[in-house]
């Protein structure tokens, strides 16, 4: 709810067994999918996961969050991420970020406390 806020514990740990990273793959048309899916289910028929995709409602914002992450050559092209939704699925810039992993073989806490919630809407929080 608006005025809320959110604390995320998560840990992660990678190691780079003498591999280097490959190109990132962005996980923007996936997550864009599997949320029109399930908008267009909670919405009763009212509209179809491919009108929600091809209208662009969920993605401009998406696409200016995954571009905004400064990535580090020596860690791998992954995060914590978490977005807000407003209740009619558009994305809430303020509300949503990403935190990077640690280095090789270091585990890495993600402590980010009293993250704000500015909009009613729905909070995903993914790896």
């Amino acid at each position: 709810m608006s005025g809320d806020k959110v604390n995320i514990h998560a840990k992660s740990w990678y190691r780079l067994n003498g591999v280097t990273s490959g190109s990132p793959v962005s996980p923007l048309a996936d997550l864009v999918a599997a949320l029109a899916g399930g908008v267009a289910q909670s919405a009763a028929g009212k509209y179809t996961a491919g009108e929600l995709v091809s209208g662009g409602a969920l993605s401009p914002g998406m696409t200016d969050m995954l571009n905004a992450r400064s990535d580090s050559s020596s860690k791998p092209k992954a995060y914590v991420n978490w977005v807000l939704f407003d209740e009619q699925f558009k994305y809430v810039a303020g509300g949503s970020g990403f935190d990077q992993v640690g280095s090789d073989q270091e585990l890495k806490q993600h402590i980010l406390s009293n993250l704000p919630v500015t909009k009613n809407g729905y909070l995903y929080i993914y790896s």
